[in-house]
């Protein structure tokens, strides 16, 4: 279960609280303080953070310093409701959101649609390395996997490949019903995330969330990491 944490003195984000957000199966932590949230994030491990500058105040910058120091927290991705964006593009990545005050549901849903698909890799993937037809439009290149879940994957790969990039990707699992067999899945991507080659602890590559999949090869990555995860 993707876990949200919250740093909202104002009540700025009080209305996920009755939104699909919860009906989705995510777990909402609040904090109060920006000394508070780099605690918490420590020791709850959030798979996506909301941020309210007014409430973080001063603190605001130190806090995300702390988190993207951290290897644990750093590829985190951050959701933060301000008056003014200067100054906050050198504290995120190009993951990252920064939302105009005031901000309206519409704003939080759909950056929420963007980077919960991010939040979910962390609960429900395995590794696995196989190999993976990306196709650009005509130009077809193979890749490698990291990791498989349900919701995408993380694909190994030096080429700059920015957030929003879409991308037909195709490749092959053990059939786990069937032993020495292996079942074709086909879908449609979205680079939710990159690790860049300067990151070197960790391996260079974007992860890629599932846009549009079939309901068969989607039940079949469920039931294949389940298994796995078993």
């Amino acid at each position: 279960m993707p876990t949200i944490l919250i740093a909202d003195e104002a009540g700025l984000f009080v209305a996920l609280e009755t939104t699909p957000v919860l009906r989705a199966g995510c777990r909402l932590v609040t904090v109060r303080s920006a000394n508070e949230l780099v605690a918490r994030a420590s020791t709850v491990g959030p798979d996506l953070l909301l941020l309210d500058a007014d409430m973080m105040g001063p603190g605001l910058g130190r806090s995300l310093r702390s988190i993207k120091a951290d290897r644990r927290l750093r590829s985190v991705p951050v959701v933060i409701a301000a008056r003014e964006s200067a100054g906050l593009g050198q504290l995120l990545s190009e993951r990252d959101v920064v939302l105009k005050k005031p901000v309206s549901p519409e704003d939080v849903g759909a950056a929420l649609k963007r980077l919960l698909p991010v939040a979910r890799r962390r609960s429900r993937r395995i590794h696995i390395i196989v190999p993976v037809t990306c196709r650009f439009g005509s130009r077809r290149v193979t890749l490698r996997t990291k990791d498989v879940g349900s919701g995408g994957l993380f694909l190994k790969t030096p080429r700059d490949l920015a957030c929003g990039t879409r991308f037909e990707a195709t490749f092959s699992l053990p059939d786990p019903r069937i032993r020495g067999s292996a079942r074709p899945i086909s879908a449609m991507c979205e680079v939710v995330r990159r690790v860049d080659p300067d990151e070197s602890d960790l391996i260079p590559g974007v992860g890629a969330a599932f846009v549009k999949i079939g309901r068969t090869d989607a039940g079949f990555l469920k039931r294949f990491v389940s298994a796995a995860r078993a």
